[in-house]
C-alpha cells in the first residue's frame, strides 16, 4: 500500500510538471513588474533584473515591465506575467515565483526557494535561484506553428510576381486552420460568426466554417486582440474593423460583418 502511494505521488507530480509546461509553452514572453510586494523600491537587491537574467537564462523571451515593445503591449494576452513572493519562515529567506496569464489565471508556481544567507542580497539571490530550478526544469519551448505565417508569406510574393504556383499555396494556407492576417480577412469579410472559445475570447469562423481568426478578450469596451498576430479588432460607429502593422506599413479593413454568438 505505502509503495502505491509513493507511486501515485510520482506520477501526480509528473503529470503536473508536464501540464504545467504544456500550458506554459503557449505564450510567447514574459513581463516581469520593476518592483514586488516585499521590496521597498523598485530593483532592490537586483531581484527584479536578476529575474528577467534567469528567466532568459532558461529560454523565455523577457521584458521589464517599462521596457514592453508596443507590438507587445497590444497582445498582453501572448504573454505572461511574472511575480516573486516572499514567504514567511525563521532563519531562512523564501521566495517563490509565479506565472499569471492576462486573465490572472496561475500557469506555473515554482518550488518555495530557500536560503539561510543573513545579508538580504546574497539571501534574495540564493533563494530566487533556488525557486527557478522549476523554471528550468520546464525546458520552455515556446510552441508557435510558424507554416501558415510563411505560406501567407509565399502568397504575397507569388501575388505580386504572378506566379502560377499561387493557387497551390493559397490552397495550403487554407487548409492549415489557424490565425489569418488582414488581406486574408478582407476576402472573407462577411457573414462572418464569432462564437464562445475558452472565457470571453471568441473563435470567428467564415460561412465555409473555416476559421478565420481568435479573437482575444481586452478590458476595453468592443477591442479584441487577434491571436498570434500584431492586429487588432474593434467597433467604431457600429462598424467592425481590423487593423494590424506588418512591420512597414499599417494595414486595415473596414466593415466587417460579425455576429457574435452569446457565451450564455
Amino acid at each position: 500500500m505505502k509503495k502505491l502511494l509513493i507511486t501515485l505521488v510520482l506520477l501526480f507530480s509528473v503529470l503536473g510538471s508536464w501540464a504545467q509546461q504544456q500550458s506554459v509553452n503557449e505564450y510567447a514572453y514574459v513581463v516581469v513588474p520593476m518592483q514586488y510586494g516585499f521590496l521597498k523600491k523598485a530593483d532592490e537587491y537586483n531581484i527584479n533584473s536578476l529575474t528577467k537574467f534567469l528567466f532568459e537564462k532558461y529560454g523565455f523571451t523577457t521584458y521589464l515591465e517599462d521596457d514592453i515593445p508596443s507590438a507587445k503591449r497590444m497582445q498582453p494576452c501572448e504573454g505572461l506575467r511574472a511575480n516573486v513572493t516572499k514567504e514567511s519562515g525563521f532563519l531562512r529567506t523564501k521566495l517563490k515565483v509565479t506565472l499569471k496569464n492576462c486573465s490572472g489565471v496561475v500557469v506555473f508556481e515554482s518550488r518555495i526557494g530557500e536560503s539561510r544567507e543573513k545579508e538580504f542580497d546574497k539571501a534574495f539571490n540564493l533563494a530566487l535561484r533556488d525557486a527557478f530550478k522549476d523554471v528550468e526544469a520546464l525546458h520552455y519551448s515556446y510552441e508557435v506553428n510558424a507554416e501558415p505565417v510563411k505560406l501567407v508569406e509565399e502568397v504575397k510574393t507569388f501575388k505580386e510576381k504572378g506566379d502560377e504556383k499561387k493557387e497551390e499555396i493559397v490552397t495550403k494556407v487554407e487548409d492549415v486552420n489557424k490565425v489569418k492576417n488582414v488581406e486574408q480577412v478582407q476576402e472573407a469579410k462577411s457573414g462572418l460568426i464569432a462564437k464562445p472559445y475558452k472565457g470571453l475570447n471568441y473563435k470567428v469562423y467564415d460561412t465555409a466554417g473555416k476559421e478565420v481568426m481568435i479573437l482575444l478578450y481586452t478590458t476595453i469596451k468592443d477591442v479584441y486582440m487577434v491571436k498570434g498576430k500584431d492586429e487588432i479588432v474593434h467597433k467604431i460607429n457600429n462598424t467592425w474593423i481590423i487593423e494590424g502593422n506588418d512591420g512597414n506599413e499599417s494595414m486595415g479593413v473596414n466593415g466587417l460583418d460579425i455576429t457574435f454568438e452569446s457565451s450564455f
